[in-house]
């Protein structure tokens, strides 16, 4: 037990000797990184002074460095500036060769990059402060302006070409068209090129100015036949579509569109809409003259009343209206174009209204006395229905214009015009305005004669002329469906007002038959005698005095005479037929053929010969 702790106390000794041996190493180590550390330190220390010593040496080689190298820097760009200065003096002169030679398919590229140079180069010279550079910028910017002009000159010369080309006969072959097509591609290229060419130290292209000529001097010559001839035409009992005006607006838009076309393949975009517009503003300015006369000729016979070549507008409205969406697709975006078309419409449109105010105002203050004597159709009549039946030839212009009037689609230089209420319902309204302003005309004027009989005549002559007319033409397509029974309605009332001036003769018919135990006397006394000679005496009197002034009169539409000789037939012979078979065989009188001078045949035989113009 005692030698067990002595063992262990033995072996507690010598860890513990262990351990201090250990800590004794450690204790030795850490003197030696202490003295290390400080060494160290000492050298870090002595680093960092050199350091300073050196930054301090060093910054001011560095600051000398940077100037020197700013100053060759400088050295370096006065060099290049000065080597280009010296290359302009003598670029005029080198590239001179090749610009009065002038440019070619061939050496386009070439020529046009030279210019390029010239113009950087001439830009730069002006722009630098040195008179030594005075003469140098005078010889470039005389060479500059000399190739410009060349560029301008090819320019034209290729646009001549072309332009000639596409007005030959021989432009279906594919050869001509490839070549146009060429040509084409350079204009439009050169064009991108020269329009680049603006600005206001040099000068400038002129290759806009160019084409604008060209193209407006080979326009003109391709309408001019046509301008021609519509000028020079004359204008007088006008046929539906004799104008050539017509043929001049249809070739005109279709220049204009091809000329569309045309400028997009040679010009520029930034340059298309107003080279072709500018192109085509002498031919339609041109075009626009003759329009202007046509209806200032059509205006100075509408002040004289004629209206012979009034409708010469609605053929050219018409072909405007056929043609107005080629029209709006090829001058959109045009204002001087669209303000030049619309003018015209607006003078044909301004136009048109004088004339169908004109209808209704001649109608409405006509002042003529000049009556028929024989009732037959007024001068005003068969003028309005003349004037109604040459609307059939322009119907659809006349009521296209007529409805967007109504509508307020066309507007006029006056608006006066437009206001007119005659104008503002539509066609149908306004043809049926003009037959009841005809109507009340021809009521008034029936006043003028001092025999209502002939009134009544006259009337059921111009009613039946007017209906007859629309019913037997394609007046009765235009003008409303009621106009049958209305006509007939307001003649067959002429009619019975006429045939009031025959019941004067059957008054004098009424049946005095004198009877005796239900048979007719044979035997009368003289009062009653006296009676049947006054009933024929009056009937004879009367009968002669209508028939000589009647006779007078003419029905000239064999249907309307027959319909009243046989109104009158009815009248006057089953009448006169009765009295006369009562009293032919009694005697009323020793002398009969005094008082029964007419036989029921003879009357018929006479109201056969009324109203005919023959001299029977």
């Amino acid at each position: 037990m005692i030698s067990n702790q002595s063992l262990n106390q033995k072996e507690f000794e010598q860890m513990i000797e262990e351990e201090v041996t250990e800590v004794e190493f450690m204790e030795q180590n850490l003197k030696k990184t202490k003295e290390l550390t400080e060494k160290m330190v000492n050298m870090l220390s002595s680093f960092d002074e050199r350091l300073e010593e050196l930054e301090t040496s060093v910054i001011p080689i560095h600051r000398s460095t940077q100037k020197i190298t700013l100053l060759y820097d400088n050295i370096d760009s006065t060099l290049n500036s000065v080597n280009s200065y010296i290359s302009y003096f003598d670029l005029a002169t080198e590239i001179e060769g090749l610009i009065s030679y002038g440019p070619s398919e061939s050496n386009l590229n070439e020529y046009l990059n030279t210019i390029k140079k010239l113009k950087d180069a001439y830009k730069y010279v002006l722009e630098t402060p040195f008179e030594s550079f005075e003469k140098t910028s005078v010889k470039m910017g005389k060479v500059l302006k000399d190739g410009i002009e060349k560029l301008d000159s090819l320019f034209k010369n290729w646009l001549n070409n072309v332009s000639s080309s596409v007005d030959s006969e021989d432009i279906e072959k594919e050869s001509q068209k490839n070549k146009i097509n060429k040509i084409q591609e350079n204009l439009r290229m050169l064009s991108e090129y020269l329009y680049t060419c603006k600005d206001k130290t040099y000068e400038s292209s002129k290759f806009f100015d160019i084409y604008v000529d060209v193209r407006s001097g080979y326009l003109l010559k391709n309408v001019q036949n046509i301008y021609k001839e519509t000028r020079d035409q004359i204008l007088t009992q006008y046929q539906p579509g004799s104008t050539k005006f017509i043929e001049y607006t249809r070739d005109i838009l279709k220049v204009i569109k091809k000329e569309k076309d045309f400028s997009r393949k040679c010009l520029v975009k930034n340059c298309v809409v107003e080279g072709y517009s500018k192109a085509l503003t002498p031919m339609i300015d041109q075009y626009i003259d003759v329009s202007e006369g046509i209806i200032q000729q059509v205006n100075k016979n509408l002040v004289k009343r004629n209206f012979s070549d009034i409708f010469v507008i609605f053929d050219i409205f018409g072909v405007f209206h056929e043609q107005s969406s080629l029209l709006k697709e090829n001058i959109n975006g045009t204002p001087e174009l669209e303000e030049k078309f619309k003018q015209v419409t607006d003078n044909i449109v301004d136009c048109a209204i004088i004339f169908f105010k004109n209808i209704y105002d001649n109608i409405k203050n006509d002042t003529s006395k000049t009556l028929s004597i024989d009732g037959t159709v007024y001068e005003l009549t068969s003028n309005t229905v003349n004037c109604f039946k040459r609307f059939i030839d322009y119907k659809k212009p006349i009521e296209i214009m007529l409805t967007d009037i109504q509508n307020g689609k066309l507007k006029t230089n006056d608006d006066s015009l437009s206001s007119q209420p005659i104008l503002n319902e539509g066609p149908q309204a306004y043809y049926n305005d003009i037959i009841d302003i005809l109507i009340s005309m021809l009521e008034t004027k029936s006043h003028g004669y001092k025999k209502d009989s002939l009134a009544r005549i006259f009337l059921i002559n111009n009613y039946n002329y007017i209906l007859k007319n629309i019913q037997n033409s394609k007046l009765s397509e235009m003008i409303s469906g009621d106009i049958g029974p209305k006509f007939n309605g307001i003649i067959k009332t002429q009619i019975n007002a006429y045939m009031d001036s025959w019941n004067t003769c059957v008054l004098s018919l009424m049946d005095v038959t004198y009877v005796q135990d239900g048979s007719i006397k044979t035997t009368l006394s003289k009062s009653q005698k006296q009676t049947i000679k006054e009933s024929f005496k009056s009937f004879n009197s009367k009968f002669d005095e209508i028939y000589k002034v009647h006779k007078a009169y003419s029905i000239p539409d064999t249907e309307l005479r027959r319909q009243i000789l046989n109104e009158i037939k009815q009248v006057i012979i089953p009448m006169y037929g009765r009295f006369y078979k009562k009293y032919q065989n009694i005697e009323f009188t020793k002398n009969p053929s005094k008082y029964i001078q007419w036989t029921k045949e003879n009357i018929e035989d006479a109201l056969d010969k009324l109203f005919s113009t023959s001299t029977d």
